[in-house]
């Protein structure tokens, strides 16, 4: 494991550290996470016990687009910005609790599925199981099969709310690549971003996170992606109200 990386690229002269991890408890180890049309599956490499719970929390798919530049937003089946969020219609479990099956609605090829599952342990302690999957094995979806319930709808934006913000930032992780206190990271520090940048302040911001090839900061590296997709309209309005704000 290495000690002293911040963000994507190693920032120190020497990285170095040892670490040891031992499970003291047991957990549930999936070993197989596979989406077909209609059928998404997980299965464990133990059955799970009798006491534990087992409960959905989101399953999200969403397509790529491949350019010259870092990165991709995130895109839906009909081609516009944003992700797939999938509810399974019925779940349950396999006779021998070896696998979790959910009946879905049709779903189609995406380059990236993400299943988030919640573990409930008998003394009401929670954890997360995260799962990643590329079913690009699915018949593309195309505009004109696709439900309403999979159709983008306009959205009417509020004002941004700087705390909202605040909020979306360290969901993001901006800080991964990005210091708010000045100090030099993978990208420009964000504090004093209002006061250097160009204007319009909001519009040169928004592309800064949706297009961030557009304008890259001198002396730093085309290294972010786009943002299209993974943040939401209304999230995007609250981040550039946080980040308007910072001295």
């Amino acid at each position: 494991m290495g000690l002293g990386i911040k963000g994507y690229l190693p920032m120190t002269p020497r990285n170095a550290g040892l670490a040891s991890v031992q499970m003291v408890d047991r957990i549930l180890v999936p070993n197989a996470f596979d989406v077909q049309t209609q059928e998404v599956v997980v299965a464990f490499r133990e059955p799970i016990p009798l006491d534990v719970q087992l409960d959905f929390v989101s399953l999200r798919m969403w397509n790529l687009k491949r350019t010259s530049g870092y990165g991709s937003g995130h895109f839906r089946w009909d081609g516009s910005p944003g992700e797939m969020a999938i509810s399974p219609m019925r779940t349950r479990l396999s006779d021998d609790r070896l696998r979790l099956v959910m009946d879905v609605p049709l779903l189609f090829r995406a380059d990236m599925a993400v299943l988030h599952l919640q573990v409930v342990e008998p003394s009401g302690d929670r954890y997360p199981l995260e799962l990643y999957t590329r079913p690009v094995h699915l018949k593309a979806g195309v505009p004109t099969t696709l439900g309403p319930e999979y159709s983008s709808t306009p959205q009417d934006l509020k004002p941004g709310n700087a705390a909202l913000g605040k909020q979306a930032l360290a969901r993001l992780n901006c800080v991964g690549c990005h210091s708010l206190d000045g100090e030099r990271s993978v990208g420009p520090p964000l504090n004093g971003i209002a006061a250097r940048s160009p204007k319009p302040l909001r519009e040169f911001l928004r592309d800064s996170i949706m297009k961030p090839n557009k304008v890259v900061t001198q002396g730093y590296p085309a290294a972010m992606p786009s943002y299209e997709g993974v943040v939401t309209p209304q999230e995007l309005e609250h981040l550039i109200t946080y980040l308007e704000g910072l001295k």
